[in-house]
């Protein structure tokens, strides 16, 4: 895998490290160790080394790397028990770090109980810093950004979301007229509707989650995003999502439910 390769692999994965709230699956449970355990869990692309530390194994760590044995980044969790109801779940806690693909460092930040707090610092690939945050409990204190001279320059946020560029009210329009003609009548219909957009803006895949799944109403809705009419005239209709200013593929959802006559409709 190339140097390039590498780096929008770690950027791509750090829509996981940015999420604020983030509920992993109980992990299984480890063999007796009296200080620590690992396992690994293999993704295709990529797979991880989880280590879990200390005798109540209440603490893990996942090593990730790509599928060629290069390290990328480094989490730690911890996993929190919330009683017979909701069972064991894990939050980020602690340090985090992403490299780039020579195995220099690219990020470090820090979590507390799922949400980054204290320096959130991202390097030049000659170690110089690159952006310097500050959050206190998930909120952004203090920012600043700087060239690779060190000249400070504007700060744009670190991770932007897909954006639809026209306006949403249209979008929303288009939506509700489009939807109510091929949604069953008298029916009572939630559902979701999960748009991959790519790095150029394109659609590349239309997903549907129903209660009331048909294959027919599936490919009604896939087409009804198909078709949507471009807002301007030999462009996209979607800018795509940015992560340190590279574009990233993302997903973009909206939920509709229809009640009879009534159609609610809810974007991101």
């Amino acid at each position: 895998m190339n140097y390039a390769a590498r780096k929008k692999m770690g950027l791509s994965l750090l829509i996981g490290l940015w999420q604020v709230v983030h509920f992993a699956n109980a992990q299984p449970a480890p063999k007796p160790s009296v200080f620590s355990f690992t396992e690994y869990q293999d993704y295709g692309k990529y797979y991880e080394r989880i280590t879990y530390v200390g005798k109540r194994k209440d603490h893990y760590i996942v090593d990730t790397f790509s599928k060629d044995s290069v390290l990328y980044r480094t989490d730690n969790y911890k996993v929190i028990n919330q009683g017979t109801v909701i069972g064991l779940f894990s939050v980020r806690h602690g340090p985090a770090k992403v490299l780039y693909g020579d195995g220099r460092l690219y990020l470090t930040c820090d979590y507390n109980m799922n949400e980054l707090n204290g320096p959130f610092i991202v390097y030049h690939i000659d170690g110089s810093v690159k952006r310097r945050q500050l959050y206190r409990s998930g909120k952004l204190k203090k920012s600043a950004c700087y060239d690779l001279a060190g000249n400070e320059q504007v700060c744009d946020a670190f991770y932007q979301r897909v954006t639809f560029k026209g306006n949403l009210n249209d979008l929303k329009a288009y939506f509700e007229k489009n939807l109510l003609i091929i949604l069953p009548e008298n029916e009572v219909t939630d559902m979701s509707i999960s748009l991959t957009v790519n790095e150029i803006g394109q659609v590349t895949d239309t997903k549907v989650i129903t209660d009331r799944s048909t294959l027919r109403l599936v490919s009604a809705i896939q087409k009804v995003v198909q078709d949507m009419p471009p807002v301007r005239e030999n462009e996209t209709n979607w800018k795509p999502a940015r992560m340190d200013g590279i574009p990233i593929p993302e997903t973009w959802v909206m939920h509709a439910y229809r009640d009879r006559t009534y159609l609610r409709i809810v974007f991101p």
